[in-house]
């Protein structure tokens, strides 16, 4: 007898019902073919795209909204294989960062860039070490879910970063203070947002609905 999808959702802290109606309605779609990006990528950044790599189509329109400028960057946080930060810098005159804390989705990214031709550029580090003060714009694809949600099947990059749901809410309100002290006029995107509510001091300026997810583009403004 299969199991009530439900269940995997008892004892997950933070999943609260209406978070959990959204992510049975995802985990229930069929998986999405890979775009052309994805075949790119090994066997198991192939498994890994459909949950963890933002898609093609909203890459390029985060890249859009990003709106960079000659001699600006824009930090991606938890750039994963560097989707983003690939297809944004194939279309922008600006500078993609990305920043990754697992060495081997790094080295990856690093590959594709050599590859493809492209300017990004892959830090090995954990963001909170990195200053986004530097960046005129960042950008997120909600990089916590997976430390919240890591008891769901294919949820789980690996084994390598502390998990749960102590762990979420404090990766969250460290992110909410970094964006916070950042300057006026800061852009940020974010894909499934953050992870929690942005910073009072940012206005929402443009919000666009991608299937389950919602893209949205906020900036800095006094506080």
């Amino acid at each position: 007898m299969a199991q009530n999808p439900d269940r995997r959702f008892r004892g997950v802290p933070g999943a609260g019902r209406p978070r959990r109606r959204r992510l049975l309605r995802t985990l229930r779609i069929a998986k999405p073919p890979l775009d052309d990006f994805d075949r790119l990528l090994d066997s198991e950044g192939q498994r890994l795209a459909a949950i963890h790599w933002t898609p093609a189509r909203v890459c390029h329109r985060a890249a859009q909204l990003l709106d960079l400028g000659a001699g600006e960057r824009v930090l991606d946080v938890g750039s994963g294989v560097g989707k983003l930060c690939l297809l944004g810098s194939l279309a922008s005159p600006g500078q993609y960062v990305g920043v990754e804390q697992r060495h081997p989705l790094v080295f990856q990214a690093r590959g594709l860039a050599a590859r493809l031709a492209s300017t990004a550029q892959f830090l090995h580090a954990d963001a909170f070490d990195v200053d986004w003060a530097g960046y005129e714009a960042l950008y997120f694809f909600n990089p916590f879910d997976e430390v919240r949600f890591s008891s769901l099947s294919g949820w789980q990059i690996d084994g390598s970063i502390r998990m749960g749901g102590e762990v979420f809410e404090e990766l969250v309100a460290r992110t909410q203070d970094r964006l916070a002290s950042l300057a006026i006029g800061t852009r940020v995107v974010t894909f499934h947002g953050i992870g929690g509510p942005m910073p009072s001091c940012y206005q929402r300026r443009v919000s666009e609905r991608f299937g389950e997810g919602t893209l949205d583009l906020w900036v800095r403004a006094s506080p």
